[in-house]
């Protein structure tokens, strides 16, 4: 098992298509939670780096971005992608801690993860997009 017993982390749809950099929200975000550094995921999902998030997105353009993120996780290629690493990453944790922001519950919940997985993670969803929820240990949405 991991040393550190949790982990949080933000899952949002991508304004940037590809992009799993954190907007500057969200690391201002990180660095004034009582969360120390070392127990935060450091990439939006799927959690691995590719590109800093760019300083300016035009609002349409990051609408239609998410919107085709939705529509793409309810593919097969996108839980075949996905599925185990995220499995991997969260199996790690006693518990995880997930901020859904857009459409990031209906992406949790596209990935089927194991109940074995879900027992330990949290989300606490802002604004979410989902036709479900997902079958969380707990699950607050403001």
């Amino acid at each position: 098992m991991n040393s550190r017993t949790h982990i949080v982390a933000f899952i949002t749809g991508h304004s940037v298509r590809g992009c799993t950099g954190l907007s500057r929200e969200q690391i201002d975000f990180q660095q004034r939670s009582q969360v120390a550094q070392e127990h935060w995921v450091s990439h939006n999902f799927p959690f691995q780096e590719t590109f800093a998030f760019p300083e300016s997105v035009g609002l349409l353009r990051a609408s239609l971005n998410n919107v085709r993120h939705f529509v793409e996780s309810m593919l097969p290629a996108f839980q075949r992608c996905h599925r185990a690493q995220v499995t991997k990453l969260f199996a790690d944790h006693d518990a995880v801690i997930l901020l859904a922001g857009s459409c990031g519950v209906h992406l949790l919940d596209q990935l089927d993860l194991p109940v074995e997985i879900l027992r330990r993670v949290h989300v606490f969803a802002y604004g979410p997009v989902s036709f479900q929820r997902p079958s969380t240990a707990s699950l607050f949405v403001v």
